[in-house]
């Protein structure tokens, strides 16, 4: 990828992190990525530093929606259950 695609992602991230936080503002969930400092908008960082974020900011997603009743493997259960009624 090109360090602009990677900054395109990593906004698409930094939007679902906000979201998050709006959802549950009282759990801090992006301890790590917020430490760690390298921003969508710091286009003056490195490539590197900007898949380091993606990759941390990912992780703390991951777990974020792990963490809820509400999660991604809910979710992906609920899509396998409409999905074998329209079959």
């Amino acid at each position: 990828m090109q360090k602009q695609e990677i900054i395109q992602f990593h906004t698409l991230f930094a939007q679902i992190k906000e979201e998050l936080e709006r959802l549950f503002p009282d759990e801090e969930m992006f301890k790590e990525y917020m430490a760690f400092g390298v921003f969508p908008q710091h286009v003056h960082k490195s490539k590197k530093e900007h898949e380091k974020a993606v990759f941390i900011l990912g992780e703390e997603i991951a777990r974020a929606f792990s963490s809820h009743k509400y999660g991604i493997g809910r979710v992906a259960e609920k899509l396998f259950e409409m999905r074998r009624r329209i079959s």
